[in-house]
């Protein structure tokens, strides 16, 4: 399998916070959605890995009435060794917290929540079957509540598999399947894409769509335009589902946040190990519901387009 590690293309750094951080108690694509194509490594390696990052979503309206903002804040760890000649396995561990503001919102009951607190847990196995066929898959628990509810009414989890093809040494590509618990909803079943195209010597299309991937299949066009500069332009759907507090609207209810990101990237990459990435864009599609502690839906709105500005780092070691 040397052949192939030595010559497959990398695979796009993760940061920790992307345009728009999704920080659901549902967002399992997160750890299945990534391509495994990286540089080779040796029996005794383990890498470490730590991200950080800010986000801002600026005050944006509301269909019927209200509106919102909210600012994010993320840190990820990260550890991969190798298991054997055909196997490597990789940990994670994420904290995201999201404070939102909410002004006069009647559909949602005026305030329906405020800060947000998300810890997710995943293992991701890599079985390279031949030097052509990857097999990814594992587990994964998420706890997903608001300041005051109770992390054990807040957990979810499930698991993740795939398949990927190397078709040559610039185009990886593949689809797997996962599955998730639902706080107060029906199992959710979603399809999961891995892609990692080189088109040309410094172009590429990839599905690590923005730093951190707690969210469903995105994709990013990547141009590196200088030495160390980066500048991407990417889209994704996100899909984020926690536990409310037991006051307010919905006592012990759950909250929904849907939107779909558009996002330019610039990144700068001080040296292999270290990078800092700027981001600008704006989200659309977003949705807020809420349900009952039973699942009954209480309300829901749209938003209006909303910009948004992020910044992140990346330190591996």
């Amino acid at each position: 399998m040397n052949r192939l590690r030595n010559s497959a293309l990398p695979v796009a750094a993760v940061a920790l916070l992307t345009v728009v951080c999704p920080c659901p108690a549902q967002d399992p694509a997160a750890p299945g959605n990534r391509p495994a194509i990286e540089p080779p490594m040796d029996d005794t390696d383990l890498t470490f890995s730590v991200a950080a990052g800010y986000q801002f979503l600026y005050r944006t309206d509301l269909d019927a009435g209200g509106s919102y903002t909210v600012d994010r804040v993320g840190l990820e760890f990260k550890a991969k060794t190798k298991l054997g000649q055909d196997w490597r396995v990789e940990g994670n561990l994420r904290y995201l917290f999201n404070d939102y503001d909410f002004n006069a919102a009647p559909s949602l009951g005026g305030d329906p929540w405020s800060d947000i607190h998300t810890l997710q847990m995943d293992v991701r196995f890599e079985w390279w079957v031949t030097n052509d066929l990857v097999v990814i898959f594992g587990p994964f628990l998420m706890w997903s509540r608001e300041s005051g509810a109770s992390w054990d009414d807040a957990v979810t989890g499930g698991a993740f598999a795939g398949v990927m093809y190397i078709s040559s040494s610039t185009l990886a590509w593949g689809a797997g399947i996962g599955i998730s618990s639902q706080l107060e909803d029906s199992v959710l079943v979603y399809p999961l894409m891995f892609l990692d195209w080189k088109f040309n010597t410094n172009m590429k299309l990839t599905s690590v769509a923005g730093p951190v991937g707690l969210a469903f299949t995105g994709i990013e066009w990547v141009w590196e335009f200088a030495d160390h500069f980066e500048y991407g332009v990417g889209a994704r759907y996100e899909f984020r589902r926690f536990r409310l507090d037991d006051s307010g609207f919905a006592p012990g209810g759950v909250g929904e946040d849907t939107s779909i990101p558009f996002w330019t990237r610039l990144s700068y990459r001080f040296n292999d190990n270290y990078a800092v990435d700027l981001y600008a864009g704006f989200v659309t599609g977003g949705r807020f519901k809420v349900d009952d502690a039973s699942g009954n839906r209480l309300g829901s709105d749209d938003s209006k387009l909303a910009p948004t500005l992020a910044i992140a780092f990346r330190l591996k070691f």
